[in-house]
């Protein structure tokens, strides 16, 4: 950790924090502008990719990134993120339009029309949340979860786009889609693999060449490369091209589409408006406290103020044809590196891609499928990497465990299945480690009652189909165990040091609460944060604080020291594993 001196000396280097809104856009055009149109570069055909792969027209993810730009990035609460459509969304979105055109299926454009009204209710919804401050609701997802729920949609991306990236259509289930994958390689298409596989080459070796990747980011290369390889195919017999291109509107005014309400009340509908807000909130304010470290001032992003503008651009862009956006990490990274300054960078992204749109639609027209589909099979796979489960594995089996449940209800489910099944046994595994320290007094009443819901949830999903009641008995599940363990704290003051003495189950479920006491700490203190009457803290809350602890020294040149861990055995070898106090040892099954 850097020393509070040290930070202040980077931010003298790097000159005084940069003015905001219009103050901003008059001291930093010259390098908001340049960024933006290097983020354009990047974002025009990751869009049109993610939109196709959601199963909605191309034109779709334009319309996302430019609202995400334009209206997003002037009323977040965050200074250097980039919103746009994201891979981590592809699913959600494409089981929305499958599963809500079935409700009509005599009109194709149903599923699509239906999604809109969702995702316009989605961002209703994240207004109001934002409002109501409930911007901290994040704390209450255990890293390994959300890991997990990444790696699941990076599989199911990876597993959908090489069937693209081959010229060959696949469909039915996950597991029918994954089987199918030789098949297709049998079946392939020439042509459209070639342009596949030069992508896929394009983005895997471009990063190796830095100073190349930064005039020229492997998207825009990738398309410098096959639209015009595409064009020299030809045609076939028939006078098509002989690989898929993108198809977008030539007319500016034909790429907008509206929502239709009329079965925003069916269960399918409420089942994707919980799972939208889930993800997309919990992804968007994941990549915002992410970016706040790499701003090189260190700005403090507004999470409240982020919820509840994604909101308001959610609900335009839904609302206009496009679809559902988060803060993308990979774009807002991006944005850093290449020298942004304020918000006004996404919004001349989104600006760019208005122009571009509107003036040069015929350009977009000669991209090939398999190209785009290229970059997806890479993006997935960085989704769901292995060096993110070694790393997972690292902080202990218990949060392995934890993910690749999750993992596998997100790849053979669904996306919510998914984050509740890690969830629940994160809930179930704390229970036992608390053992009667919970509201029931004991932990195997807990875990009964814990059992039953898993139980109903399954009933529900697989038996009855009732998805309202599925949905119900996941949600009650996951309050339950959020209320059922708590941290109790006490904070005392004596002259520069503040103590926060821990007794309880120091969990993730807890830490909504312990976030905002957190927040509250007077700055510029020697802070001290005791465990010695904490009979277990997971490694959620371990990473959370050392989060704050370089928060707070580069905030208020305080310090923050974690005590009494003496008497608690590690559950692995990690720096910052799960810790409990137990005499017997046997609970630390990753120690030897």
């Amino acid at each position: 950790m850097s020393s509070p001196a040290a930070t202040l000396e980077t931010k003298k280097d790097i000159g005084p924090i940069p003015l905001d809104y219009l103050p901003g856009l008059k001291q930093n055009a010259k390098f908001d502008v340049v960024a933006g149109f290097i983020l354009f570069l990047i974002a025009l055909p990751i869009s049109l990719a993610i939109a196709l792969a959601s199963g909605v027209p191309a034109v779709a993810g334009l319309l996302t990134a430019m609202v995400g730009g334009m209206i997003g990035g002037l009323l977040g609460g965050s200074y250097v993120t980039i919103n746009g459509p994201a891979a981590g969304l592809i699913v959600i979105v494409l089981g929305a339009v499958a599963e809500l055109g079935a409700l009509n299926p005599s009109d194709p454009m149903a599923g699509y029309k239906f999604m809109l009204a969702v995702g316009v209710a989605m961002g209703v919804i994240q207004i109001i949340l934002g409002l109501i401050k409930a911007g901290p609701m994040t704390n209450v997802f255990p890293f390994s979860v959300v890991e997990g729920m990444v790696a699941g949609i990076g599989i199911i991306i990876m597993a959908k786009q090489i069937h693209v990236v081959l010229g060959v259509k696949a469909t039915g289930s996950m597991l029918a889609v994954i089987a199918a994958i030789p098949s297709s390689f049998v079946n392939m298409a020439p042509h459209a693999a070639v342009l596949g596989a030069i992508a896929m080459v394009i983005m895997i070796l471009w990063p190796k060449f830095p100073k190349l990747a930064k005039i020229i980011p492997a998207p825009l290369a990738i398309m410098m490369i096959t639209i015009p390889l595409a064009a020299s195919f030809g045609m076939n017999a028939d006078g098509k091209p002989l690989v898929g291109l993108v198809n977008v509107p030539l007319n500016f005014a034909d790429a907008f589409a509206f929502p239709d309400f009329s079965k925003i009340l069916d269960p399918i509908s409420i089942k994707y408006i919980l799972t939208f807000v889930i993800v997309g909130s919990l992804e968007s304010l994941l990549t915002a406290s992410a970016i706040e470290k790499k701003d090189p001032w260190k700005r403090r992003n507004n999470m409240n103020r982020e919820f509840w503008s994604k909101g308001v651009a959610n609900s335009v862009s839904c609302g206009i044809g496009g679809i559902p956006m988060i803060a993308e990490v990979v774009r807002s990274s991006t944005n850093v590196m290449v020298g942004a300054r304020t918000r006004w960078s996404n919004f001349f992204h989104g600006f760019f891609m208005l122009a571009f749109v509107a003036g040069l639609p015929w350009l977009l027209n000669m991209i090939p499928l398999s190209a785009l589909a290229g970059m997806l099979v890479v993006i997935g796979f960085r989704l769901a990497h292995p060096k993110i489960f070694a790393h997972i594995a690292h902080t202990g089996k218990d949060e392995l465990t934890f993910m690749v449940g999750t993992v596998i209800g997100v790849v053979l489910v669904d996306l919510l299945v998914g984050v509740f099944f890690g969830m629940w046994l994160s809930i179930g595994l704390n229970a036992i480690r608390a053992g009667s320290q919970n509201k029931f007094g004991s932990a195997g009443l807990f875990l009964a009652v814990h059992i039953g819901f898993l139980a109903g949830v399954a009933y529900f999903h697989w038996v009855a189909h009732n998805e309202l009641f599925s949905i119900a008995c996941m949600m009650v599940s996951v309050v339950m165990g959020i209320m059922s363990f708590k941290t109790v704290y006490e904070v005392k003051a004596s002259g520069d040091t503040v103590t926060v003495s821990f007794s309880g189950p120091a969990v993730y479920t807890s830490l909504i609460g312990v976030r905002s006491m957190m927040d509250k700490l007077p700055g510029g203190k020697k802070v001290v944060f005791d465990f010695s009457k904490a009979g277990l803290v997971d490694h959620t809350v371990r990473e959370k604080i050392n989060d704050f602890s370089e928060e707070y020294a580069r905030e208020t040149r305080g310090t923050v020291t974690v005590t009494g861990l003496e008497q608690h055995t590690p559950t692995a070898h990690h720096d910052l594993s799960s810790m409990i106090r137990v005499i017997d040892k046997s609970w630390a099954t990753d120690k030897k």
